[in-house]
């Protein structure tokens, strides 16, 4: 999905960036280079991996009958 929308987010920022400029005094180019772009998504699709394998850790160590048990 990342791969998808950060085009997209790229695209709409590029779309506002003059406007919020408008109240400023000075002028701010906005650009990313694609190498940037490469490593947001390398970055946070790492983090979602990890983070999702912390997540499973944790919950194979509940006993589901006990979990089963005590559903309210």
């Amino acid at each position: 999905m990342r791969i998808v929308f950060l085009p997209l987010q790229y695209f709409f920022i590029g779309k506002i960036w003059p406007g919020m400029l408008k109240s400023m005094s000075g002028f701010f180019y906005f650009r990313v280079m694609p190498i940037v772009m490469g490593i947001i998504v390398v970055l946070g699709t790492a983090t979602c991996l990890i983070a999702n394998a912390i997540h499973v850790k944790h919950v194979r160590k509940i006993d589901m009958t006990e979990a089963l048990k005590n559903r309210e």
